[in-house]
């Protein structure tokens, strides 16, 4: 709807959800930013960050860049779910290599600006108006943009889902009609000096790959401290013919919990706690090595299991390490893995029990150990 017009727009993109049902895949997002779109980040999986820690807020932040990297995208704009950011956290969207990001509110408000100024006032906090509900209609977005060409100023307007008319729309969502009206409406403003732009176009910089340090441990939740019974970021995971439970014990290496798998009749397989094999797998950088630590305690001999995922989102089983000696009281596990395959982008390992037994994890690292 917006090329037939002649515009472009910034779609903000959740990294961790490409590929998943009723998302947008790697290779549309690449087809979008091909067209003229621009592609900004979301966070890896949409979380609350104001709730989160600064290292689960940096990982958030700088995977979720990492990743729309590692698709071949070119992300640098950046909106902070639920519209809410801080000090401490605007200052982690600009060491994570992004040129702006975006707020929710206050302009458009009574008693607000009605735009926002160009250059912005705070880059790292550009301010719009409430976000497009299904209430909200045609002739209020069109006073917002009237208001803002008196004040000559910059006004995003953001929009959730589009839904068909007449069909059962959630809160977040503008039917197609409107929205097309919407942009037949803003052609006709051309003339007055109204143009539709980039997020990047408007903050002044060209498109590039920004250089950032990704953080020295990308893991999620590495010490498994989330208050599910599974922790947020990670999956119990395995295959093979074995009878095996899972349990969340407070016999931990460090903070106030762990995981322990127990497998009592064994013919084949293996049972591990991996990052999420989808949302919250840490990025990776093919042709770089990776060494990957945990804490363990077993009554059997464990060994790492790796595994990569590529540009289309399948996930590939790649590099197993020896097995290890069991222990009874935690010990620390490393593995340097062969250089990431051409086409990596992601990467998830643990500690496999590959047999009867019992193995119990604990603070995950990763590393990267560079090009050989």
């Amino acid at each position: 709807m917006m090329e037939a017009r002649g515009m472009r727009g910034t779609f903000y993109v959740i990294s961790g959800y490409l590929g998943h049902p009723g998302y947008l895949t790697a290779a549309q997002a690449r087809s979008l930013e091909a067209a003229g779109h621009e592609i900004g980040g979301h966070t890896v999986g949409h979380r609350h960050l104001p709730t989160l820690s600064l290292d689960e807020a940096r990982r958030e932040i700088c995977n979720d860049r990492a990743t729309l990297m590692s698709y071949g995208l070119h992300p640098q704009s950046f909106a902070y779910p639920y519209g809410e950011a801080s000090a401490e956290l605007e200052r982690l969207v600009e060491q994570c290599g992004y040129d702006s990001g975006r707020i929710v509110g206050p302009i458009a408000e009574v008693g607000r600006p009605a735009a926002e100024t160009i250059p912005p006032v705070d880059p790292m906090a550009t301010r719009t108006p409430r976000a497009v509900e299904i209430s909200t209609s045609l002739q209020q977005i069109q006073d917002w943009v009237t208001a803002a060409e008196a004040s000559e100023g910059w006004l995003q307007l953001v929009f959730h889902d589009l839904c068909e008319d007449g069909a059962s729309c959630g809160r977040f969502s503008t039917p197609v009609s409107q929205f097309g009206a919407l942009l037949d409406w803003l052609v006709e403003r051309a003339g007055r000096g109204t143009v539709v732009k980039l997020e990047r176009e408007v903050i002044g910089v060209d498109l590039r790959s920004q250089s950032f340090s990704l953080v020295s441990n990308p893991v999620m939740d590495p010490s498994l401290e989330g208050s599910e019974e599974v922790p947020e970021c990670w999956q119990r995971a395995g295959f093979g013919t074995n009878t095996f439970s899972w349990t969340k014990t407070d016999d931990a290496h460090s903070g106030g919990s762990a995981q322990q798998v127990v497998i009592t009749d064994y013919t084949s397989g293996a049972r591990h706690l991996v990052p999420t094999l989808s949302t919250y797998a840490p990025p990776g950088l093919p042709g770089h090595r990776y060494e990957v630590s945990a804490w363990y305690k077993s009554s059997a001999a464990p060994r790492w299991t790796v595994y990569y995922r590529d540009r289309d989102g399948l996930w590939t089983s790649w590099a197993q390490g020896a097995r290890l000696p069991a222990s009874a009281s935690w010990t620390q596990a490393s593995f340097t893995t062969p250089p990431l395959p051409s086409a990596a982008t992601a990467i998830s390992f643990g500690l496999s029990l590959v047999s009867t037994g019992s193995l119990t994890v604990d603070d995950f690292s990763l590393l990267d150990r560079g090009a050989p």
